[in-house]
C-alpha cells in the first residue's frame, strides 16, 4: 500500500466534510494536507506553538474504497511513520468529531465518542424521537413567543455569547481572529445563531456544514434561560440542516463515561435527547520526540500554574486520569 501525502483536495473533494476541506484546515493553521491512499483519506494541519511543532488531524480517517488488503489499523501505523518526515514534534490530540474506529500501535488513547442524529428521517420521525422533556419545553419556548434569527449579521451576538459562557465555566475560547477567519474562508458553509426572548439574547451557536454532515461547533448561553430555550435552537438548527440536504447533524465529543453529577454528564444527557446515536471510538495522541513532547507538557502546566489556574491536561489525559 502507499500512501502519499497531498496538498490539495481537487480529487476527492465530494468525499470530504467540512472539516477535512482545504478551507477549513487552511482556517486553522498555514501548514496543511491530507495522507491519502486508494483506500482512505486523512486531513491533518500542523501549528508551531514556540518551539513546538504538533500535527493535529482534523477529522478521522475517511473511506475512500472498501479493500480487504489494508485495515485502518495499518494504514495510521503508516502516517504516523510517514508523519517524521514534516519533521514533527508529536501528534496532538484530534479535534472532538474527529473519533477513529481504530489506533495505531503504540499510541495513547481513550474511549471516545460523539452524538450524531440522522437528518434523512422525516421531520416527524425526527420529532418523535426527541425525548419527551425535550419535545415539552421546545413547545412551551414556542408557545412563549421566543425567536430565532441566523445569519452574518449576528456573528458578534453569537461568538460574545459563546465566549461570556466558556469564560463563566473556565474554559478556553476560540479567538474572534479565528471565527473572523473560518467565516471568511467559510462564509458558504456556516451558520451564526441566536435566539432572543424579547431583546434579551439567551442563547447562541456556531454551525459548520457542507452535504455530508453539520457541527454543533461552538455554543453559549445566557446565565438565566427561559424553559426550552436551547432545546428549541437546536431543533430550530436541526430542521434547518434537513432542509439544505445535509445528511447528518454531529453534536461534537462526548465521553464515554462522564463522571455522575459533572457538567459534562448534563451536556451529554441534553445531547442524548434529541433522537441522536453515539457513535464510539477513539480519540489518540503519539508522541514523535519524546523529550519535546514531555516539555511541551510541562510549559503548559507551568503556564497554568503562573496564571493560577489547574491544569487538567487535554481531554485523553482527563479521561485516562478518571479511569
Amino acid at each position: 500500500m502507499e500512501i502519499k501525502i497531498v496538498k490539495s483536495d481537487d480529487d476527492f473533494k465530494e468525499l470530504l466534510p467540512i472539516v477535512a476541506t482545504k478551507e477549513f484546515l487552511q482556517s486553522k493553521s498555514d501548514i496543511f494536507g491530507w495522507f491519502v491512499s486508494d483506500e482512505f483519506i486523512l486531513p491533518y494541519i500542523v501549528e508551531k506553538k514556540f518551539i513546538f511543532k504538533r500535527m493535529i488531524f482534523t477529522y478521522s480517517v475517511i473511506v475512500r474504497a472498501v479493500s480487504h488488503d489494508i485495515s485502518q489499523k495499518e494504514f495510521l501505523n503508516k502516517v504516523v511513520q510517514l508523519s517524521k518526515s514534516l519533521n514533527i514534534d508529536f501528534i496532538y490530540q484530534p479535534y472532538a468529531f474527529a473519533v477513529f474506529e481504530d489506533i495505531p500501535a503504540g499510541c495513547i488513547f481513550t474511549k471516545f465518542g460523539s452524538y450524531k442524529v440522522d437528518l434523512t428521517k422525516s421531520e416527524d420521525e425526527l420529532f418523535k424521537s426527541l425525548h419527551s422533556k425535550h419535545r415539552n419545553v421546545i413547545r412551551k419556548a414556542q408557545k412563549n413567543g421566543l425567536n430565532i434569527y441566523n445569519g452574518i449579521k449576528y456573528k458578534d451576538e453569537s461568538y460574545n455569547l459563546i465566549k461570556d459562557t466558556l469564560i463563566r465555566q473556565n474554559q478556553p475560547y476560540m479567538s474572534k481572529d479565528s471565527i473572523e477567519k473560518m467565516n471568511e474562508l467559510l462564509g458558504k458553509n456556516i451558520e451564526f445563531y441566536i435566539i432572543k426572548n424579547q431583546d434579551k439574547v439567551e442563547g447562541s451557536a456556531i454551525i459548520l456544514y457542507n452535504k455530508h454532515e453539520a457541527y454543533y461547533l461552538l455554543a453559549g448561553s445566557s446565565m438565566k434561560t427561559s424553559a426550552g430555550a436551547m432545546n428549541l435552537l437546536v431543533w430550530q438548527i436541526m430542521l434547518d440542516m434537513k432542509k439544505k440536504g445535509v445528511e447528518s447533524f454531529d453534536f461534537v465529543g462526548a465521553r464515554i463515561k462522564p463522571q455522575t453529577g459533572s457538567k459534562f454528564e448534563g451536556i451529554q444527557r441534553f445531547k442524548s435527547r434529541f433522537g441522536s446515536t453515539l457513535k464510539e471510538g477513539y480519540l489518540w495522541k503519539m508522541p514523535i520526540k519524546p523529550f519535546k513532547y514531555n516539555l511541551f507538557r510541562f510549559v503548559t502546566w507551568l503556564y497554568y500554574k503562573v496564571n493560577n489556574k489547574a491544569y487538567a491536561g487535554d481531554i485523553i489525559d482527563q479521561e485516562l486520569k478518571n479511569g
